[in-house]
């Protein structure tokens, strides 16, 4: 045993004493060098704290040459020349004997292939201008920081580097950077390589400097923190930063919250993606010097910018895509009407355009999200919490709905789903139907007009009626054309059509396209001209509010129209019984550019002093619609509608006016509608007023009667003087029907309408005046 022990130490000394092998005379002479007076070794970190500045000879025992056991314990190794006198080192043969090397540096030196494998321990290696051709990276598990720039690598393997944080390999000549193994990933400097193609994604990175390349594509997915790109000189025609800088700095750096990014001198750059659903306050964009093409830049509603330097004129909106930007969690879910008493099934009915008000830990977020046109939901959370999702029913009491509120708790963003269906079932027996008639193309001498008649079953009855829709027109002022649905009757000045099966709350419509005369007919039409529509629905006996069954809509002859417009179809002045009521507006929209659009978007700013927003309801879409309401804004999406060049659509939406509006006061609303990214187009104000129906007219023609009153059908008018028009108003105020005439003596009939007391204002070729008329 004794003869072992000491032939175990013969050899291990004779190892410590055995002289490395360095043939590069450069090399071996820069390592001599090593001294206390200069920064070339030391066994130590010289740039720690505790160390500060401590170099150390690597030949200790003086002898010119560099033993194995010298160089095991050197830790720190500066072999670099400079930019005016290079090292001359051209191999690094001799390296492998400095098994404990941790900080290694070798720029401006002329070393053509580089062998890390042979420093296990190497964290830190600088390398910058020395020729490097090939660098092998095997066996480097604790390597953090590689500053090789400004050499001759083409490739480089980065996949047994686990621990690289800081990368700069600028002024190479890569063709591709391939970092997916690499999670620690932190700073990363590419310029000036030619680069066609990159990315990266999960990863801390914090800084990308890969400008000056040949990149046509970059893709930067789910990088928190990355607050720093610039890519600029590149082939780029667009690039996505929705999915970077969307945390705060875990380490409070300084600036490292201001998103700094240049994307100049890509010169066919178009589309810049910088909505990452994080309110960034400071943004600093600097991409100018493109060619003469529009931009689009898509950006969060609360972006502010600092510095922005872009093509001339560029059209930012929040409209590329229609998700957060960044991390988020989506809570989605159907909601259907329980018919069969059995259960929410697939054989169940969904329900469109329910509104639900979202909660955040107990605390109102002042936004709704509904239920598109298949009943179906989407809401993006990017904060944690306990969310409630709260129905905003019409009709509360007609129904149950389960769960009422959804209690959705989400304790981490992590980009999952959770489903929370609702499921609706009858309270009780409520039928209530409702109609609307709402203009699409507005009605135009000589020309087509068209209108879409929409009903739905507001209670909770399943509901049909042979005959149950009806349409009514002055015939003598117009003709029928067409109509998606074929009637079931048609009568002079009116037709029908049998619905069966309306499920509770599902909304139907039918578009009806009528010829308006010309100024030329034996009954002209002329701009300025009123006509007259009348829709009622069908049963009345036992529905809960009659009022909404029957709608007049009065129509203003036009020349010329807007196809992108907002029409209030109460008017323009109503009775002051309005106020507090529900008001109906219809939004249309056509693609008037060159091509399809992928998306529309209508966006209407819901003034709160004017109107109730939490009444606003949805009644139809022409389209599949995502709608939200954020605050005061409510926003109809229609994504993916691939709206074809002279292709149209609408929105019907109803909304209650403020109880404490007056008389006199004007209520407001119009939209905006953006095309895809494109400016988007403003509608035109549509304005009411709450006006009292004076009797304060002209009373010059007294010479007017009326009889029989009460009256069950027919109204006998005779005046001296030529009758020019008849109105016939509710007692609300509103204007039902009006008709041109030219005769001493009209005959009104109004077996139509429901019992009560009618307004009769009668216009002559001298003068006016209105009577009060009794239906039994």
């Amino acid at each position: 045993m004794k003869k072992i022990v000491l032939f175990l130490f013969f050899i291990t000394t004779i190892a410590h004493s055995q002289i490395v092998n360095i043939p590069d005379a450069n090399f071996k002479a820069k390592l001599l060098q090593a001294d206390v007076t200069n920064n070339i070794a030391s066994n130590v970190n010289p740039n720690n704290t505790s160390t500060w500045n401590i170099y150390t000879k690597v030949d200790t025992n003086l002898d010119g040459e560099i033993q194995y056991s010298e160089a095991q314990a050197i830790v720190y190794l500066n072999i670099d020349g400079t930019s005016s006198v290079n090292g001359g080192i051209q191999s690094l043969q001799g390296l492998e004997a400095f098994v404990n090397l941790k900080w290694l540096r070798s720029s401006y030196n002329q070393i053509i292939t580089v062998d890390l494998s042979v420093c296990p321990q190497l964290e830190y290696f600088y390398a910058s201008n020395s020729g490097i051709v090939n660098l092998g990276l095997t066996n480097c598990s604790n390597l953090q920081t590689l500053n090789c720039g400004y050499n001759s690598i083409s490739s480089v393997d980065f996949t047994q580097c686990p621990s690289l944080r800081n990368l700069v390999i600028r002024n190479n000549l890569l063709t591709s950077l391939n970092l997916d193994t690499n999670q620690q990933i932190e700073s990363i400097v590419a310029f000036y390589n030619a680069i066609t193609n990159f990315q990266i994604q999960d990863k801390d990175l914090r800084t990308l400097h890969i400008g000056f390349n040949q990149l046509s594509n970059l893709q930067l997915v789910n990088l928190p923190f990355l607050y720093r790109v610039q890519a600029q000189n590149n082939n780029l025609t667009s690039v996505d930063f929705s999915t970077i800088a969307f945390q705060y700095e875990p380490n409070n750096l300084p600036q490292a919250n201001v998103l700094d990014i240049s994307v100049n001198n890509n010169v066919n750059l178009n589309h810049i993606n910088l909505k990452n659903g994080y309110p960034n306050i400071n943004i600093s964009l600097s991409s100018g010097n493109l060619n003469n093409t529009q931009q689009y830049i898509c950006v969060d509603d609360n972006d502010t910018y600092e510095y922005y330097f872009t093509t001339p004129n560029p059209i930012a909106n929040t409209y590329c895509s229609f998700t957060p930007g960044g991390s988020f969690n989506t809570v989605s879910g159907i909601t259907q009407f329980d018919f069969d008493n059995n259960g929410c099934d697939s054989n169940d009915i969904p329900v469109p355009f329910l509104g639900f008000e979202v909660n955040l830990n107990g605390v109102t977020t002042n936004s709704s999200v509904f239920t598109n046109n298949l009943g179906n939901y989407a809401l993006f959370t990017s904060q944690q919490g306990v969310y409630e999702l709260i129905p905003n029913l019409e009709n509360p009491s007609y129904f149950t709905i389960s769960p009422n509120p959804a209690v959705v708790n989400i304790p981490v963003i992590d980009d999952s789903t959770t489903t929370q269906n609702f499921c609706i079932t009858a309270n009780g027996v409520h039928p209530d139907l409702e109609i609307v008639i709402a203009p699409i193309i507005p009605a135009r001498p000589g020309f087509e007009a068209e209108y879409q008649i929409v009903y739905k079953n507001k209670g909770n009855q399943v509901m049909s009626q042979v005959y149950g829709v009806n349409f009514f027109y002055n015939q003598n002022l117009m003709s029928f054309v067409s109509a998606t649905q074929t009637p079931s009757s048609i009568v002079s000045g009116g037709m029908s059509w049998d619905f069966a099966n309306l499920m509770p709350l599902e909304s139907r419509s039918i578009n009806v396209v009528m010829l308006i005369n010309a100024p030329t007919a034996t009954n002209p039409v002329n701009i300025g001209d009123v006509l007259q529509f009348t829709s009622s629905i069908m049963p009345m006996a036992g529905d809960e509010l009659t009022t909404d069954n029957l709608f007049q809509f009065n129509q203003t002859v036009v020349g010329s129209y807007d196809p992108n417009d907002i029409t209030c179809i109460e008017g323009d002045v109503v009775a002051p019984s309005y106020i507090g009521e529900y008001m109906h507006y219809v939004i249309n929209f056509e693609n008037t550019g060159t091509a399809a659009a992928e998306n529309v978007v209508v966006k209407i700013e819901v003034n709160p002093n004017d109107f109730d927003i939490n009444s606003l309801r949805i009644l139809e879409s022409s389209h599949n619609a995502t709608i939200k309401i954020t605050n005061t804004i409510l926003e109809i999406i229609f994504q993916t509608i691939m709206l074809d060049t002279g292709g149209h659509g609408n929105v019907l939406l109803k909304v209650k006016s403020k109880e404490n509006l007056v008389t006199n006061d004007i209520v407001t609303k119009s939209a905006k509608i953006y095309f895809d990214y494109n400016f988007p187009i403003l509608t035109n104000d549509a304005n009411t007023t709450f006006q009292v129906l004076s009797n304060s007219i002209p009373t010059k023609d007294v010479a007017i009667s009326l009889y029989p009153n009460p009256t069950s059908s027919l109204v006998n008018i005779k005046a001296e003087n030529t009758i020019k028009s008849t109105e016939l108003y509710d007692v609300q105020g509103r204007l039902i029907q009006i008709n041109k005439e030219d005769s001493n003596e009209v005959v009104l009939d109004i077996s139509s309408y429901n019992s009560g007391i009618y307004f009769i204002k009668v216009t002559t070729d001298v003068g006016s005046q209105i009577k009060k008329i009794v239906k039994e």
